[in-house]
């Protein structure tokens, strides 16, 4: 029985230690050190801490934040490692955010504000590149207003540091845009109207590029991406437009 007792406090359940001992009396006893170290092992808890609700709604939102200003707001701490795909794209140097992580968080925020599958991304504008930098933190977060007329809007920021520390930072914004719910006849409608044939485009496209090349290519413009980057296999370019085959 004391087994599952601390099983579950240390799952952060509360105890009525009183029914445990049978009402004997108890004692707080010094936790042993380390018989050569002398070392408690007391794990150190991040000061700061932050508002969220502990629980992720995305891996790029994070944690949902009480907040009383705006509709919905999300934050999340990355890094140059976390989210792991983010390592594999490097502009020079600096790991940089992808300009589909913004779109990524400005979908699923949509959805979030009950808009569902059907939310759509408008007027998306990229104002300032989200550098990682090795073994720094940066706070992330995720905005989401009510926008004028139809839909919402939505901002991501981002400041270095965690917790006090971001909070003391200067907030850089990186991305905003427009949320909508597509109206299902709308959307149907938008989408006949833009379908054409591959084949259609593949005849205009008569120039290739191979995987090789155009990663190359890519390298001699300072993108240098990584196998959770390398997705294209081939290139048809032709005036004006250019047709990828993606894995």
């Amino acid at each position: 029985m004391l087994e599952s007792v601390a099983v579950l406090y240390e799952q952060g359940a509360e105890i009525e230690w009183e029914a445990v001992e049978g009402g004997k009396g108890r004692r707080k006893v010094e936790l042993p050190t380390y018989a050569f170290q002398r070392k408690r092992y007391w794990v150190e808890r991040k000061k700061g801490g932050r508002r969220g609700s502990g629980k992720k709604v995305h891996e790029l939102l994070g944690e949902r934040v009480r907040t009383a200003v705006v509709e919905g707001q999300y934050e999340a701490v990355m890094s140059a490692g976390e989210p792991g795909f983010v390592k594999d794209h490097r502009i020079g140097p600096e790991v940089v955010m992808p300009a589909t992580g913004y779109l990524e968080m400005g979908i699923a925020a949509g959805r979030e504000a009950g808009m569902g599958e059907r939310a759509e991304l408008r007027e998306v504008e990229l104002t300032e590149a989200m550098v990682l930098e090795e073994g720094e933190e940066r706070v992330v977060q995720v905005v989401v207003e009510k926008g004028e007329g139809e839909g919402k809007r939505f901002r991501v920021y981002s400041a270095e540091g965690a917790g006090e520390e971001a909070a003391r930072g200067e907030w850089k914004l990186h991305a905003s845009g427009r949320m909508v719910e597509a109206e299902g006849k709308e959307g149907e409608q938008r989408s006949k109207k833009s379908e054409e044939s591959v084949e259609g485009i593949r005849k205009r496209c008569v120039e290739q590029q191979s995987s090789e090349e155009f990663y190359q290519w890519m390298r001699g413009r300072g993108a240098e991406f990584g196998p959770g980057f390398e997705g294209v296999r081939r290139i048809y370019r032709g005036d004006g437009e250019a047709l990828g085959e993606i894995e």
